[in-house]
């Protein structure tokens, strides 16, 4: 129901709430333990208030006792839909938030890792690959391919370097 637009409905509704706000403020944030949850209750009893002012009780008595009737039961739904929806978490902005990464980033990396590695030499793309991804030492492939320790080492940075730069150059701009 809505009020009528009237200037006796407005100027009513302006004195209840200038007489009861503050009072229901107070009442409501006893109820709740919070002013900025205890305001906002304050301001769904006005709206209720206001649809209702055309037919509120004239008697100041009565009039009180339906407002903070209404203020409680606004308080008592508010209660009850936060206890129905998951709880509420505020960050501190100064705590870091580590978020996981998700599938497509890591198959984008993936696959940028695996284009850097095609575009290297057979014998550097050879001697990375036996030395970071199945765990040889320098001394084991420079023995397994008739090279010294030197020239393994050698490899292993300067393919490292391309495959830093491949990935650099293929970083997209955003």
């Amino acid at each position: 129901m809505r009020p009528s637009s009237s200037y006796a409905s407005t100027t009513r509704f302006t004195g209840i709430h200038t007489t009861h706000a503050a009072g229901l403020h107070r009442y409501l944030t006893r109820l709740t333990r919070s002013s900025d949850l205890a305001q906002d209750l304050v301001q769904e009893t006005m709206v209720r208030t206001w649809r209702h002012v055309d037919s509120l009780p004239e008697d100041p008595e009565a009039l009180a006792r339906w407002l903070y009737t209404v203020a409680r039961n606004v308080a008592i739904d508010s209660m009850r839909m936060r206890q129905a929806r998951p709880r509420e978490v505020r960050l501190d902005p100064h705590e870091s938030v580590v978020l996981a990464p998700d599938a497509a980033d890591q198959a984008v990396a993936a696959h940028s890792v695996r284009l850097a590695l095609r575009r290297l030499s057979d014998p550097h793309r050879t001697v990375l690959r036996e030395h970071h991804l199945e765990g040889r030492s320098v001394e084991e492939i420079a023995e397994r391919h008739h090279l010294r320790p030197g020239t393994v080492k050698s490899r292993v940075h300067y393919a490292l370097r391309a495959v830093h730069a491949s990935l650099k150059a293929d970083q997209l701009p955003f």
